[in-house]
């Protein structure tokens, strides 16, 4: 997870942003469709490091998850 040995006083920073939308479900090898659910998760990662010597660097990982998941029901209608 770290970052590639630099040269003393080095800062190196990682940003990245990943979205994952998903409107289908699996079961097993068999595909179930589910029109009424989806689910939407959103992560960022920042990574940063220091070189304070040649043989020696700090390092931090910090993160945000976001997910979100939908559920819709329809009416039924009854015949009175």
């Amino acid at each position: 997870m770290g970052f590639m040995a630099a040269a003393r006083g080095t800062l190196q920073m990682e940003m990245s942003y990943d979205v994952n939308y998903l409107n289908r479900l699996l079961m097993g090898s068999e595909l179930v469709l589910e029109e009424n659910r989806t689910r939407l998760t959103q992560s960022i990662l920042l990574k940063a490091g220091y070189s304070q010597t040649d043989h020696l660097a700090v390092d931090a990982l910090f993160s945000y998850v976001h997910q979100s998941r939908s559920i819709h029901f329809k009416e039924s209608v009854r015949a009175t």
